[in-house]
């Protein structure tokens, strides 16, 4: 059996949008710079399936404004393409054939809240485009993740929010508690979510019955007591809490360096360059190694509380 391991794969750190929060720091215009080109990016992908058992994150900034992410997929193996998931803003054409999309492991757009206003309070436009893109894809037979930042804006209407994007069509609501990384250090407090927010999540979670979406709230550490406190009224209502154990972790960077943790991306850097992988499994299986010392971090997910439709 290969190792787990979790990546985090930037291939651009161009955006469309100049999210309030953005994890990665990009930047609105900024001009594409990226190091990676096609080739680099599929040698990558490879290299990693065939040494471990992945979970790649493949994002930006905004990798559709990329003009070769169909053509990287295109040339990947079937058994890569199940290991990615790819996630987009929703605001850019996705010239992507749509078979393709579906042999992904997952397909992600970002959103804050189900409401333009929620949505734009910390993303400068897009709902409407997101929740369009989104829509078209479903309608022609496309499992789309909604992935949901949990933050004091919308945990008051927790329940309302995810029976919206569940009525939509969604066929997974991902939520996370929003944390203070990359552009996101320097929001307000106000912004971040915090121990009342997760605690209002929890305890509308175990009031509300997916009807066709798998639902499922990530969280770390420090919010632990908060779910042991709700866990059996949690269970009551269909909800399975899962322990993550610790996993190898490494991020790509759009330009080829390599550090650990998506918290971290352009920190503690392992690696100048990630060079090319596929002919160097020895010195892939160093960086991996050296991920393992670096400790946890406080952002990093230690439990996921999930509901499959129709629970309870």
């Amino acid at each position: 059996m290969k190792p787990k391991l979790d990546v985090h794969l930037y291939v651009t750190a161009a955006c469309n949008l100049a999210c309030r929060h953005c994890y990665y720091d990009a930047v609105k215009g900024r001009p594409s710079a990226d190091g990676m080109t096609t080739a680099d990016i599929v040698s990558i992908i490879t290299a990693l399936c065939a040494q471990y058992d992945p979970d790649i994150h493949m994002e930006g900034g905004e990798l559709f404004l990329r003009d070769d992410i169909g053509a990287v997929l295109a040339a990947l193996p079937a058994e890569c393409l199940l290991h990615l998931t790819l996630t987009t803003n929703g605001t850019v054409p996705i010239g992507v054939d749509r078979t393709l999309l579906a042999r992904l492991g997952a397909f992600r757009i970002s959103f804050e809240g189900h409401t333009a206003t929620l949505h734009g309070r910390l993303r400068d436009a897009g709902f409407e485009r997101a929740l369009g893109t989104a829509t078209g894809l479903m309608a022609q037979g496309l499992p789309v993740v909604a992935r949901v930042s949990l933050w004091p804006g919308n945990a008051p209407v927790m329940a309302e929010m995810v029976e919206f994007f569940d009525r939509a069509g969604f066929a997974r609501v991902a939520l996370y508690p929003l944390q203070a990384v990359g552009r996101g250090i320097a929001l307000d407090h106000t912004f971040l979510a915090g121990e009342g927010d997760v605690a209002q999540a929890l305890d509308a979670l175990a009031g509300f019955r997916p009807m066709r979406a798998l639902v499922s709230l990530n969280l770390p550490a420090r919010f632990e007591s908060f779910l042991a406190a709700r866990r059996a009224r949690l269970a009551a209502a269909g909800y399975a809490v899962h322990a993550l154990a610790p996993t190898p972790n490494l991020t790509i960077n759009h330009d080829g360096s390599v550090g650990v943790s998506p918290w971290r991306a352009t920190a503690a850097a392992l690696s100048d360059r990630i060079g090319d992988l596929a002919a160097d499994a020895e010195r892939l299986a160093d960086l991996v190694e050296r991920s393992t010392q670096v400790p946890r971090g406080e952002h990093d997910s230690t439990s996921m509380v999930v509901a499959r439709p129709g629970a309870r």
